[in-house]
Parts: structure tokens; C-alpha cells; sequence
């Protein structure tokens, strides 16, 4: 997969152009990063709000427990005009 330095995709946003290759190879990475499995599970710590420790994916299903993820997981955006 290609890599895209930081200053490429900057002008990708600032000039809203984009060669359908790199739309192609930018669609395929957002796409990844969505289907993207967590890497572990965190729950509350009994101790107190302040402490979580790791659990297995087993406990997934708790109310208290989190998946984590090797990279951030995409948001969804809503552009600022169609809200």
C-alpha cells in the first residue's frame, strides 16, 4: 500500500484534489482502519474510577469494559452544511 507523508495529505485538504489513484489507495486505508479488530479489552479496576486494568475478550460483553484499538477508530463526520 502506498504511504502519503503528512504534507501530501494536507494538500489533499486544502486543495481538494485528488488523483483517482490516491482516492483509490485513501479509500482503502480509511476502509482498514473501519474493519480494524480491537488489539485488547479494559475494564474498571475494582480500586477505584481512576484505575483500569486489561481483561480478554471474553469480558466484552460487560458494561464497564472497552476495546482498544492499535490506532484510532474513524468517526463519523457530518459536513458543517448538510447539518
Amino acid at each position: 500500500m502506498s504511504e502519503f507523508s503528512r504534507e501530501k495529505l494536507l494538500n489533499i485538504i486544502e486543495t481538494d484534489h485528488v488523483q483517482c489513484g490516491e482516492a483509490s489507495v485513501l479509500a482503502r486505508m480509511a476502509l482498514a482502519a473501519m474493519d480494524s479488530e480491537p488489539v485488547a479489552y479494559i475494564f474498571k479496576h475494582p480500586s477505584g474510577k481512576l484505575f483500569w486494568a486489561l481483561t480478554d475478550e471474553s469480558n466484552k460483553g460487560r458494561r464497564d469494559v472497552m476495546p482498544v484499538y492499535a490506532a484510532p477508530q474513524p468517526a463519523p463526520v457530518v459536513p458543517e452544511d448538510t447539518a
